[in-house]
């Protein structure tokens, strides 16, 4: 990832934000328990898909945690469109649109 990083510099002209989420157990979602399990003995923290350093990118990063429980990357893509503890989905997507559209995007 370091060299790809070296080799492909970012735009000037493009504003880079990033955000994720983390699982905080293989209980948190069956369908990614193997996975992040993989991903936490050789990379660390993880959404089940992606690790968290993975996707720190940008001028503002955001890492999405529940305290009763972690968020899988199912579960902060809303693939299954119910809220996760107290996190609605829907509105952090919201949220985000709305925070980029007051910086002119």
């Amino acid at each position: 990832m370091e060299s790809f990083n070296q080799n492909n510099l970012n735009d000037p002209l493009v504003y880079y934000n990033s955000y994720a989420s983390a699982m905080a157990s293989k209980k948190d979602d069956f369908l990614y328990s193997w996975t992040y399990q993989y991903l936490m003995k050789n990379a660390g923290e993880n959404d089940g898909l992606v690790p968290v350093k993975s996707a720190v990118w940008g001028d503002k990063f955001q890492l999405f945690t529940d305290s009763s429980r972690g968020i899988s990357h199912g579960e902060i893509t809303d693939i299954k469109r119910r809220k996760i503890g107290a996190f609605d989905i829907p509105e952090i997507y919201r949220k985000i649109t709305h925070d980029l559209s007051k910086n002119g995007f």
